[in-house]
């Protein structure tokens, strides 16, 4: 069995200073030198070393990495209570997860993510915008959802360039899957990571809610509905990454920099998906709900909303293709499967369903034949598949709702927005599915708060919920 780390969004049990995680692969040490005997001997950030491991290599030892540094350097052991201004240096056979400061540490089973890859996972859900990633020369990285996670959770990607690089496995594979913030020689490196430490920001609740109020200009979309601390923390990401300190000087810098605006608001848009996103409960939807659809000249309306780049709208066509043994693309299928998002660049890559070895990790080795087809470069997904999903562009909080629906999918957007929006976005789910009674499939930290009466509890762990049928 694989593993990966929790799904959710980050949990609340960040250390109240910065991680770094510094990547490389065994027996790649002129770089990952370059890069320790430059920290300074500041406790302002704490630093784990990883790297994936290589045949013919022995890992560098902590031991090893203290003879160029005169911060502390010690292994990371069970229990370990992390501090700033120490050095650990994890074994490759161990998953580690963060408790607030303390480190547990566990086997990493048989099929799972290479070490890299999965500490960032865990880095990025324990930490969300106090992680940062430093992926140094190393071979392979062919997976990077370690550092999408983290970028998606408000944290930095640092990158070393290519062209200083031993070997450019691991940083060209993070480049190319556009998840670099920076890209930079190692010293350069150093100087950015030093520069990302703790220090005071000016957190003007005045110029934040302007720069939201300018995103919403932009965009089109009613930011002012969502909550304001996420925002904020993608806000203060972006400040992190231009070296400002002001969040005044930061709105001022977006009036005259378009291209700045345009990166923030695409970090407003940007959520974490994937395929089959906590597996037990779209075990639970197949067993339970997608029986039903076996009879396939019985017209099904299903709306997938917040569908980002289209991970879950395919996860559920995969689904409905097993549940009714594939009935669904053999003939006319009186089936209409709606994905929606407001942000109309996700919609566009959703509708090319084309995804990389890290984006279908989490996919079963029996669909990944089956559903989709091997490129010289990526994972695209069938024709088949792709046309059962109509894609379209939808903001659920100003535009009409669609309405005679059996299941709705409005997974993770709930938690964003503030709570009257949640009311009318979960009224507005309620009149689309009850002429038929449907089922609604939230989030697992997401319920349908006061608007209970409208539906009856199917399944309360994995928020399955059955609309009360309006018999007109």
């Amino acid at each position: 069995m694989s593993e990966t780390p929790g799904s959710n969004s980050p949990v609340s049990f960040a250390t109240p200073f910065p991680i770094v995680g510094i990547a490389s692969s065994a027996g790649e040490i002129k770089a990952l030198q370059d890069i320790v005997r430059r920290l300074p001997i500041e406790r302002t950030l704490a630093y784990f070393i990883i790297e994936n491991p290589s045949p013919k290599m022995s890992p560098t030892s902590a031991e090893e990495i203290q003879t160029w540094t005169l911060l502390e350097v010690t292994h990371a052991v069970d229990g370990t209570m992390v501090v700033p201004g120490v050095i650990y240096v994890l074994p490759h056979s161990k998953r580690v997860r963060f408790i607030g400061q303390r480190l547990t540490l566990s086997e990493r089973v048989v099929g799972s993510p290479q070490p890299v890859d999965l500490f960032f996972q865990c880095l990025a859900d324990a930490q969300g915008e106090r992680a940062i990633a430093v992926v140094l020369s190393g071979r392979g990285g062919e997976e990077t959802r370690g550092v999408t996670r983290i970028r998606r959770h408000g944290g930095v990607v640092l990158v070393q360039d290519p062209l200083t690089a031993e070997s450019t496995g691991m940083p060209r594979r993070t480049i190319e899957a556009g998840e670099a913030d920076f890209v930079l020689s190692p010293g350069a490196l150093v100087q950015k990571m030093v520069g990302l430490a703790p220090r005071p920001v000016d957190e003007s609740e005045r110029a934040v809610q302007g720069i939201i109020a300018s995103v919403a200009d932009v965009s089109g979309i009613k930011f002012s509905l969502y909550k304001e601390s996420p925002l904020a923390r993608r806000i203060y990401r972006r400040m992190r990454l231009a070296d400002l300190s002001k969040v005044e000087r930061y709105a001022s810098r977006l009036q005259e920099d378009t291209a700045e605006l345009s990166a923030l608001t695409l970090d407003f848009l940007t959520g974490t998906t994937d395929f089959f996103r906590d597996q037990e409960a779209w075990h639970w939807l197949s067993e339970h709900v997608l029986p039903e659809y076996r009879r396939v000249e019985q017209a099904r309306r299903i709306w997938i909303l917040g569908c980002s780049t289209g991970q879950e709208a395919y996860s559920l066509a995969i689904a409905l293709l097993e549940a009714t043994e594939g009935n669904l693309s053999r003939g006319r299928s009186l089936l209409r499967l709606f994905a929606t998002d407001a942000d109309r660049g996700a919609i566009e890559r959703a509708k090319l369903g084309c995804f990389t070895d890290s984006d279908i990790e989490s996919v079963p080795q029996a669909y990944r034949s089956k559903y989709f087809e091997r490129t010289a470069t990526e994972w695209r997904i069938r024709t088949f598949v792709r046309n059962m999903i109509t894609f379209g562009v939808h903001d659920v909080l100003t535009d009409p709702p669609y309405s005679n629906l059996d299941l709705v999918v409005c997974r993770n957007l709930l938690m964003y927005l503030r709570p009257g929006a949640q009311r009318s976005v979960v009224r507005r789910l309620s009149f689309g599915l009850q002429t038929k009674g449907g089922t609604l499939f939230l989030g697992p930290g997401e319920t349908v708060g006061d608007q209970l009466g409208r539906f009856e509890r199917l399944n309360l762990k994995w928020k399955f919920f059955r609309a009360v049928q309006q018999i007109p």
